[in-house]
């Protein structure tokens, strides 16, 4: 994607597909562990929510943007589960949103394939996490 000006930052995506009603999905592998992943992550979702009205477009046309990423890495050691998903919630009051126009969901896969080895993941999303492993 080309920066809007020539002196800011580009960005190359892995994948971005849009579904028929116009949500975008970004789906991103990430080999390497990264301290500024968390912020590229947000800076391409806001990237690709924020070129999507034209000119003299209402805002309310606005549509959904979802990051769908799979770090190869424990983003969170701390915490044993391997999904997530990120939005924009207040933190007082987490079942008031501002508005679901962008999630992440973060799948790690280290944690994945340690599920699987013991048998403890056997569904769809399952199946899914292994295809893309």
């Amino acid at each position: 994607m080309l920066p809007e000006e020539i002196t800011k930052k580009y960005i190359i995506l892995d994948i971005l597909a849009v579904d028929e009603s116009g949500r975008s999905y970004e789906i991103e592998m990430q080999v390497r562990r990264s301290d500024s992943y968390p912020k590229r992550a947000l800076y391409y979702l806001s990237r690709i929510y924020a070129g999507q009205p034209d000119a003299g477009e209402d805002y309310e046309k606005l549509k959904p943007v979802i990051g769908i990423h799979f770090p190869d890495y424990e983003m969170f050691p701390d915490n044993e589960d391997f999904r997530f998903r990120f939005e924009m919630r207040d933190v007082r009051h987490p079942g008031l949103s501002l508005t679901d126009d962008m999630s992440l969901y973060i799948f790690e896969l280290p944690k994945f394939e340690k599920m699987m080895k013991n048998r403890q993941m056997k569904d769809s999303l399952g199946e899914w996490l292994h295809f893309f492993n």
